[in-house]
Order: structure tokens, then sequence, then C-alpha cells
């Protein structure tokens, strides 16, 4: 993705979550910095649900919700409802979480943490963000998937319901020209429409062990 980028004149790569460089027994931050030196790319990502969240709070210590927070020279975290205007003027509103099907399988604060889903507060705050934005960035979906019925737990079908109307909630409210996230592993492209002009493009892209064509958008305003 990084030579891809680099060979389509981009100067910034958005990651959707589930990054997992971050993780304390493999943080891999210095090195994906030194690939993205090398690229000339900056790589800013939002948090997964399979991601390292006691991590990531505690390098949130003290740091505003709202602003980015640079792990280093190329490599950017942006919380839950920070937002980010690049130097073309596109605006971007992040909200990443969601919870895990797999919660079952995992071990708590090493493999699954309780901070993966969105809560009340950070999706008021999400709300609350002052745009218009261009963009929003999610990692979960607005809805279920196509292909997709109810899987999991009843305690994941009820997260998984809410999270879903959190990240629809900020689609409805903002309104962005924009809407992706990945979650899913699964790729599709839709259309939503708000009153008579305002649409919406939504991108669901898939995961890393798909193609690079369906698991990377190339975008700009």
């Amino acid at each position: 993705a990084l030579y891809l980028a680099a060979e389509e004149g981009c100067k910034e790569i958005i990651q959707l979550g589930d990054f997992g460089f971050v993780w304390h027994q493999a943080n891999l931050i210095d090195y994906i910095s030194t690939l993205c030196e090398r690229y000339g790319v900056t790589l800013r990502f939002i948090d997964g649900n399979h991601d390292e969240h006691n991590w990531l709070d505690a390098m949130m210590v003290s740091h505003p919700q709202h602003l980015p927070l640079q792990l280093t020279d190329r490599v950017i975290y942006q919380p839950r409802g920070s937002t980010y205007t690049d130097e073309d003027g596109t605006r971007f509103l992040f909200c990443g979480g969601a919870p895990s099907i797999d919660k079952a399988h995992r071990t708590p604060n090493k493999s699954w943490w309780e901070q993966e889903t969105i809560t009340e507060d950070q999706y008021q705050f999400a709300l609350s963000a002052r745009g218009p934005f261009d963009a929003l960035v999610t990692h979960d979906a607005p809805e279920v998937q196509p292909g997709y019925g109810p899987n999991g737990t009843p305690e994941f079908q009820i997260l998984g319901k809410r999270s879903m109307e959190m990240v629809a909630g900020l689609v409805e409210h903002h309104k962005p020209a924009l809407h992706v996230h990945g979650h899913w592993h699964c790729f599709y492209e839709r259309v939503t429409t708000h009153g008579d002009y305002e649409q919406t493009r939504h991108v669901g892209l898939a995961s890393n062990l798909q193609t690079l064509g369906k698991a990377s958008l190339l975008w700009s305003r």
C-alpha cells in the first residue's frame, strides 16, 4: 500500500483500524515510520476492535481527544471523534471502534480489550464535531453488510446493532461526501441520499488478505 501510494503521488494513507503494529509485544511503529519516510508518505490510523487499546489509552493520557496523536514524524493516531484538515482543505472526521464477534476465543487484555466498542460519550463527542466534513472514517459499518445475516452471540448482536446505529447516526448528522470503513472484511459500495440533493458514498474495504484493489481506495475531494 505504501508503494502504491507513492506511485500514485499520494502524500497520506489512512488505515481503517486493526492496525496491528502497536501491540506491545510487536510494536513496529518505528519500522512502519521508516518505510513511510522512504516512500514520502504519512500514515494516519484509527483503532479497530483488534488493536491494543490499553497501549493506545496510555499514549492518550493528557492528550486532547479531538486532536491527532503524533506517534512519530510519519505515523499518526486519530482518536474517536478527532478531526483533520489536509493541505488541500479536505476535512476528515474519525471514529474507530467496533465489537468483536470472536470475543469468546480471545484473552482479556492480551488479545481482547473492553474499550473496543464506541461509548455513548465518544459517539456524542463525534456528533458534536464542528463540520462540515468531506469524509467520515470509521472502523464499523452503518448497517449489516451485503451477504451477511445475524451472527455471533446475543451479546455481540446487541453490541453490533448499537455500534452500527452510531456510525449511521454520524453519517446522517454530518452528511459527508464519502464514508469509508473496514471491520467486515467485505468490499462494497453504495450511496445514501440525504433529502433532495446531498449524497454520501459508502465504501467498505476488504482486509489485507484480499486483493489490494478491494482493500484500498484511492480518493481525493
